[in-house]
């Protein structure tokens, strides 16, 4: 899949919004986005450097589990994912 330009999500949203999708509907997709692509990326980062969920729980100050749910998207708001109350 083509990676997206700043453009394309500009002319995405233009199109949504067009489309009588609530604003917050969009801004809510849009952070889930944001949350999975996080989460992705920390999982690749955390295997190219040979690293397990413990490591990163332990650098992160979270559970090994909660590594786990960030990685398989599984929180809802990185504040949650922080270990930080919403």
């Amino acid at each position: 899949m083509p990676k997206r330009t700043p453009q394309d999500w500009e002319t995405l949203e233009r199109e949504l919004h067009a489309a009588g999708v609530p604003a917050k509907e969009i801004e809510a997709g849009a952070r889930e986005l944001l949350a999975q692509a996080r989460g992705h990326q920390l999982a690749e980062a955390r295997k190219q450097l040979g690293l397990a969920q413990k490591d990163i729980a332990a650098a992160m100050g979270v559970s090994i589990a909660r590594v786990s749910q960030i990685e398989h998207d599984e929180v809802t708001s990185l504040r949650r994912s922080a270990g930080r109350p919403t």
